[in-house]
């Protein structure tokens, strides 16, 4: 082959090897735009115009959200999104965050462990609601279980309640998250150990000179402080990591 060929075929080659990070990212970010933002932009113009079941394209302005604000499923609705929203963020990051700083104690079965409280995240909803609508049931769960025991004025109707409904999808959706985010937090508490461990390293005095390495080791003290320090306040040491 000449040296023009090569050259050509080369230059062939490195344009692609140049392009090609493009090329692969290219479609599939075309795609989620299309897919994504612009059927969300499709369903804002629709929500301007007067269609009801087919789209129709006469432009009414805001009158349909003002209509909508003023029925009154949309305040109930309105009301239970942030109850819902409001309690589930709180009690999953709390109760996440409380088993991981517990996990991080090193305890022995921590595999075993962990993965109980990562099996309802392997759950689907589906799944997940049947059971705890079963669980919750007055006359198949937790209350007739506890009437059959004797105590028969308990009560625990939350689920048949249209005032306690919402706090039973709380109950369920935070007890199917917690322990995804529990792993986050853990992960995170791993992560900012190892780094201060390197941080350590790097600021430990270093040797005499009149004293061998393997008869002196400075980094003992420091490793033996961090990880008490880490046992007794793990949340201290990840402030510390920012600083």
């Amino acid at each position: 082959m000449s040296n023009p060929q090569q050259r050509k075929q080369m230059s062939v080659l490195d344009r692609l090897q140049r392009y090609l990070p493009q090329l692969v990212v290219g479609p599939p970010f075309l795609l989620i735009v299309f897919f994504v933002y612009g059927f969300i932009a499709w369903t804002g113009f629709i929500s301007l115009t007067n269609s009801r079941m087919l789209p129709t394209f006469d432009f009414q302005g805001i009158q349909q959200y003002v209509r909508l604000l003023a029925m009154d499923r949309w305040n109930v609705a309105f009301h239970n999104l942030l109850i819902f929203g409001s309690l589930y963020i709180l009690f999953a990051i709390t109760i996440g965050c409380v088993l991981a700083v517990l996990l991080d104690q090193r305890i022995r079965a921590e595999g075993a462990l962990r993965t109980i409280y990562l099996y309802p995240m392997a759950i689907s909803f589906i799944v997940t609601g049947t059971a705890w609508k079963w669980i919750l049931n007055p006359s198949l769960g937790i209350e007739s279980y506890m009437q059959q025991l004797g105590w028969e004025s308990f009560q625990f109707d939350w689920i048949v309640n249209r005032d306690m409904a919402i706090y039973v999808v709380v109950l369920a959706a935070v007890w199917q998250a917690s322990g995804f985010v529990m792993a986050l937090f853990l992960s995170a508490l791993r992560t900012v150990m190892r780094t201060l461990s390197a941080r350590l390293i790097w600021m430990a005095p270093a040797p005499p000179a009149s004293t061998s390495a393997s008869s002196c080791r400075p980094c003992d003290p420091c490793f033996s402080r961090l990880s008490s320090f880490s046992r007794t306040c793990p949340l201290r040491a990840l402030t510390l990591w920012w600083r």
